[in-house]
Order: C-alpha cells, then sequence, then structure tokens
C-alpha cells in the first residue's frame, strides 16, 4: 500500500499528468503505507500558487505535497509554533494528540506530541476543524455600560465534536492546539446520532447544528477576552 498525492482541476476534475482518454490516473508516490494525517500547511507552492498539504506516516513522519524546499524552509522557521492534532484509537477510547514539527530531512519532518487528551471508550471523535480568519472588520463590540468586549482571537483555536451514541450525546469542543486547553465546550443531548453535529467557527463565532428528539437544533456561541485573566469568555 502507498499513499499518492493527485494534482486535480477543482472546476473540471482532470488530474494533472493524465493524457486524454486515459482510464490509469497518474499522481506521486509520497510514502509506503497509509496516511495517518492530512491538513493544510499556511504557504503555498512556488509553482502552482496552490496551497501545500502535510502528510503524516504511519511513523508520525510528516511530508509536504507538493514537494517545494522553500516552503520546508519556512515551515522549520516556525516549526516550534506550527501545531497540529491527529486522533489514535484504541479499545479503550480515542486519544486527541498535539503534536509539532521536529528534526528535518530535506522536505520531510519528524514529529513530536506536545499534549494529549484521552475521552472515554464510549466517546467518538467525530471531528476536528480548524478555526478561520479572514480579515478582521472589527476586533470587539460596545456594550451598554460604554465598555468594549474584545473578541478572543487564537490562531490556534480548534473545534472537536465528540459523540457518545450509546448515551445519544455530543460535546462540542473548542481548544487551544498549542496547548490542548478547553477554551470553551457544549453538552448536547437526546441527539439523534446518525445526524451527527455540524460545526464551523470564524474567528471568535462558533455555530453548530444537530437534530434532537424536539426537531433541528442551531446553536451560536461568542467568545470574548476576561477583562481580568485575557482568557476566553463567552
Amino acid at each position: 500500500m502507498s499513499t499518492v498525492g493527485y494534482h486535480i482541476d477543482a472546476f473540471t476534475g482532470e488530474v494533472a499528468g493524465a493524457q486524454q482518454g486515459e482510464v490509469k490516473r497518474h499522481g506521486k508516490v509520497l510514502f509506503e503505507g497509509k496516511a495517518e494525517s492530512v491538513f493544510l500547511t499556511p504557504f503555498t507552492n512556488c509553482g502552482t500558487n496552490n496551497r501545500v498539504l502535510a502528510i503524516m506516516d504511519g511513523v508520525e513522519k510528516v511530508h509536504i505535497f507538493p514537494s517545494c524546499m522553500k516552503v520546508a524552509d519556512d515551515l522549520e522557521a516556525i516549526s516550534n509554533k506550527f501545531f497540529f492534532t491527529t486522533t489514535t484509537r484504541s479499545p479503550s477510547g480515542s486519544t486527541l494528540e498535539g503534536r509539532v514539527l521536529s528534526a528535518r530531512n530535506g522536505t520531510t519532518f519528524a514529529s513530536a506530541v506536545v499534549w494529549t487528551s484521552p475521552f472515554s471508550g464510549g466517546e467518538a471523535l467525530i471531528s476536528t476543524e480548524p478555526v478561520s480568519f479572514g480579515a478582521v472588520a472589527s476586533y470587539g463590540r460596545a456594550v451598554g455600560d460604554k465598555s468594549t468586549l474584545y473578541k478572543y482571537l487564537n490562531p490556534h483555536l480548534l473545534v472537536a465534536t465528540v459523540l457518545d451514541a450509546s448515551k445519544g450525546s455530543a460535546r462540542v469542543i473548542v481548544l487551544d492546539s498549542s496547548t490542548g486547553r478547553i477554551v470553551h465546550q457544549v453538552v448536547l443531548r437526546e441527539i439523534v446520532a446518525e445526524r451527527g453535529v455540524q460545526t464551523a467557527m470564524s474567528e471568535n463565532w462558533l455555530v453548530y447544528s444537530y437534530l434532537d428528539t424536539q426537531g433541528w437544533r442551531l446553536g451560536s456561541v461568542e467568545l470574548y477576552e476576561n477583562r481580568r485573566s485575557g482568557k476566553a469568555d463567552t
């Protein structure tokens, strides 16, 4: 078994390198074995201007695709600040691991675990999504006493959804991927497990939807800095 990377035109579905009428598509073999985790890096390839993928293999090495020495240099420069997560599963439950890049060999990096967050055997980690950021139009919100609530803007935030089908419950967890600290969490009860939970987070705004025994529900949470601690409040 090998892990293969492809260049695909998102508008046409065509695969770069495939000849017209070919059934077999061409890809680049990245490594032998199955990919354990795939995520986007913040950098673009010099030739294609497409965002570069990072893929972790079975021995915890991280490969980049498309391969690019400049991107590898940029990743090495922020290796102690570039956090990503992987999931391990066992009969006792799922564990979310926070990792950073470590030793480099060409365009391949080793990785190291910096924190772990275990879940009970009945809970299944069904999704993890990083916060998205665009141009921040406003950094705060004025309130009635003329003070300002400042948005909790943390680029390391990650939204994890954990489902316990046997209990008909789920948790939507916002955590800091650099430390594993839980910033905020919501417990959902009497949900229809088969429909899951959908989440999205932009800047400091979390939205989630799910189906329970009464119908569809939509939740909305905004995170602001605590005036005393500087951490998040809702």
